[in-house]
Order: C-alpha cells, then structure tokens, then sequence
C-alpha cells in the first residue's frame, strides 16, 4: 500500500492498457455524439431553412391574395356602380312609361268620352242649325262666339248642352235666343257692303262732280267765229 495515501498502489504496467481502452472508448462515443449532434444540427438547420422558404412563399402568396382581394374590392365597387346607374336609368324609363300610360290613359278616358258623347253633341249643333236655320258650320261659329261672351270654353258648353240632351231636356230657350242674335249680327257683317271700298266711290264720285263744271265752262269759252 502507498503509505502517503494508505490507498492500495496502482500498478501502472497492468492498469495502463485498461486505461488507454476505456479513454478509447470514451472518445469514440464522444466523437459518435458530436457527430449525431452535428447531424441534429444539420437536420435543424435545414428545417430552419425549409421553414424560411415556406415563411417566404405564405409571405408572397399572402401579398399576392391581398393583391387579388383589392382588385376584387374595386371590381366589386365598379359593377355596384354601374348596377347602381342602370337602376337609375331603369327608374327613370319606368317613370317616364308611367307618365306615358297615365296620359295615354286620360287620353283614352277623354276620346272614349268624347265618343260617348259625340251623337249628342252632334244632336245640339242639329237642334242649332234647325233653330237658325243655318248649316253645321255656322252652328259651330254661333256656339264658338257665345262660349267667347260667357268666357267658357266651346268643349264645356256643348258637354254641358249634350249632357242635357242625354237627359232628354231641351236647350234652353236663351241659349238659342242668344244664338240667333249672334247669326243674324253675323250674318249682316257678312252681307254688308265694304266700308273702304264705299268711300273711295264716293270720293271718286266727288272728284267727277267736280270736274263737270269745268269742262262745261271750257266748252262754253270757245272762239266767237
């Protein structure tokens, strides 16, 4: 025994190989652990790597669907704009055919009317024309003027006249006392010589007179022989 140590001695010719095997060993699973750790590292480097590229194409391809949804957005925008203006136009043409049938339909309302109405109108200017013994014309001249003096109009007089003969009245006495005054006043305008036309024969007629007693006196002057 070592008597410093009181430890048994080592025989270092026995234990040496035993030593340099197990330090053998030792390194080999060292290196065999640094080199699995190499290949650990490796392996991460290239997942990081893989990743990285990954993370680079979600990257792109995310700008590029932002890209896609903007356009999307301002399509969108654009056909809402567009339907928005067709709606418009739309409302307004259907408006406008609204307003057309509205009046085509008080149009139709007014002729189906006026057709309705029309052989007792016919009747009135009739029972006119037999009352002045005149023709349609004349008739229609005569209610003209008396709707003219009782500021109506001639389509509310003969509706009103109409509408009594329908009810089986007779026009009013008045009416054709009116209307009689009216064609005779007509009548006589008619009838009446021209007023213009009377006074430049009678200032021709003036003139000759005038000139008569001067010829007379010019063929009295003539030469004693």
């Amino acid at each position: 025994m070592d008597p410093l140590t009181e430890q048994p001695a080592v025989e270092t010719g026995c234990e040496l190989p035993v030593l340099l095997d197990t330090a053998r060993r030792d390194a080999a699973e060292l290196r065999a652990e640094l080199h699995e750790a190499g290949e650990a590292v490796r392996s991460l480097a290239e997942d990081l790597a893989v990743a990285r590229a990954r993370s680079t194409t979600a990257a792109e391809r995310s700008r590029a669907a932002a890209a896609r949804a903007c356009a999307a957005v301002e399509r969108a925008q654009e056909l809402s704009a567009q339907v928005a203006e067709r709606l418009r136009r739309a409302e307004a043409v259907r408006a406008g055919a609204a307003a057309r049938a509205e009046a085509l339909h008080v149009e139709v309302e007014h002729l189906t009317t006026a057709l309705r109405r029309r052989p007792f109108v016919e009747h009135v200017v009739g029972m006119v024309m037999l009352s002045l013994g005149c023709d349609a014309d004349a008739a229609w001249r005569a209610l003209s003027v008396f709707s003219q003096h009782t500021n109506r109009k001639v389509r509310d007089l003969t509706d009103a006249l109409a509408a009594r003969v329908a009810a089986g009245e007779d026009l009013p006495e008045e009416l054709l006392a009116a209307l009689r005054l009216l064609h005779a006043a007509e009548q006589a305008r008619e009838h009446a010589p021209d007023r213009g036309e009377g006074r430049g024969q009678d200032r021709a007629r003036g003139r000759s007179q005038r000139r008569r007693p001067h010829d007379g006196r010019a063929s009295g002057s003539a030469p004693v022989p």
